[in-house]
């Protein structure tokens, strides 16, 4: 039996990351405010709103992790979150993407405290808060934090108490409720006719609200867990539609595209979603790495394609310059065009690419090489202003920079 997989396509705007295995994992990014009615929902104007979704131009050294520990790391809202990992203690108020088994049981350890020290429901009388704890938006993003936890962790009876103090603040007709409803169901399906009952129950809310987004999203991750990504396609399609300008599902469409193949049809969908949040270079990297996976399927355009896998690569380093993916990508991009005949090629205003000469490409690579090792030396140092690197990513680059080695031995 294949169960589904709860953290796929969030419920909530959302993050990516693109592990060592090169694919992208939707994990639940829960933002501050986001239920109507919630304390500061409508105190925030939506410029403000606008501004969370969108990474904030600066140096290069101010924004890249995981050395200057960037406070906006999480702001791609929809399906991003960048690449960088941080080497904080797990929490409650943080996006819950890239915590460990050990991590997420941690903090679900944590349920029996909270739920123990907070009511059940909190009174809109000012009278009634001066004697008792006072609501708070954190508190919101705790439960549903707990909740997650709770359901990797298998704590069923600790996930419906969450669940039940968020459905008596916000109602069971709010859609992120009725989404959270849905994924409590599907962590506690046994079988594959209690998720296709799920998916019919999710149907069933789309027949009466075709925008109901958190809804439409755990279907389209209930339909890919379970193996259907045509019809999970055709979903995503769907609710592009009447939501162009979801981040989060050009990007997983971008995903399932890739997973099928498609790679034209994936540069696309990364294509939008660049123009949605343009200085993301966890994305830019991920195009390049799409970029450079159709060029090694392909013969007659693959120069063109490094070429601009190459671009991909330089720009991701250039917003962050600590940024090992993208110095990973260049690293073998570069490589690739070292090794590979170079032909003649010019710029054109129909076609804006030129493979870079062979100089620059060298350039490019001593670049690259230097700033892995740099990256690879003080990881294993333990220097503390150098963690928080995925480990696999780390490894994959040291087994890269001994490959050469050795060849250059030879």
């Amino acid at each position: 039996m294949q169960r589904a997989q709860l953290t796929h396509l969030s419920i909530t705007p959302a993050s990516l990351k693109c592990g060592s295995s090169v694919r992208l994992v939707g994990v639940a990014y829960l933002a501050r405010g986001r239920y109507p009615g919630s304390l500061t929902y409508k105190q925030r104007s939506s410029n403000d709103r606008r501004q969370q979704r969108e990474p904030v131009p600066r140096k290069p050294t101010q924004i890249c992790l995981p050395r200057y520990r960037a406070t906006r790391a999480n702001t791609l809202s929809g399906f991003c979150e960048y690449y960088c990992h941080s080497n904080m203690a797990p929490s409650l108020v943080r996006p819950q993407g890239h915590l460990s088994p050990a991590e997420a049981l941690e903090l679900a350890q944590k349920a029996p405290t909270i739920l123990r020290n907070n009511p059940n429901a909190f009174s809109s009388s000012p009278l009634v808060s001066l004697f008792s704890a006072s609501e708070t938006p954190e508190i919101w993003i705790i439960y549903e934090n707990l909740l997650l936890a709770c359901l990797r962790t298998g704590d069923g009876q600790a996930a419906h108490q969450c669940l039940e103090r968020l459905v008596i603040r916000f109602g069971d007709d709010n859609e992120r409720i009725m989404a959270f409803k849905g994924l409590v169901k599907e962590a506690e399906a046994d079988n594959d006719g209690e998720l296709v009952q799920v998916l019919k129950e999710y149907e069933t809310i789309l027949g009466q609200n075709a925008t109901n987004i958190p809804v439409a999203k755990r279907r389209v991750a209930l339909l890919k867990s379970t193996g259907k990504i045509s019809e999970a396609i055709s979903a995503l399609n769907s609710l592009l539609d009447f939501s162009p300008t979801d981040a989060e599902a050009w990007a997983e469409l971008a995903d399932l595209y890739l997973s099928q193949g498609l790679y034209s049809q994936a540069i696309f969908a990364l294509e939008e979603v660049l123009v949605l949040t343009p200085n993301a270079w966890n994305i830019h990297a991920r195009m390049g790495e799409v970029l450079y996976m159709a060029a090694s399927a392909s013969d007659g355009s693959s120069q063109q394609q490094l070429a601009e896998s190459v671009k991909r690569f330089a720009r991701s380093i250039e917003l962050c310059d600590d940024y090992l993916r993208g110095y990973y990508g260049l690293k073998l991009a570069t490589n690739k065009l070292l090794k590979e005949p170079s032909k003649p090629s010019r710029q054109t205003d129909a076609d804006d690419w030129a493979v870079p000469d062979t100089n620059a490409v060298q350039k490019l690579n001593e670049v690259a090489t230097q700033k892995l090792a740099e990256i690879v030396r003080r990881n294993s140092a333990k220097d503390r202003l150098w963690q928080g690197y995925d480990e696999s990513e780390v490894a994959a680059a040291r087994d890269l920079l001994s490959k050469e080695s050795v060849e250059l031995v030879r």
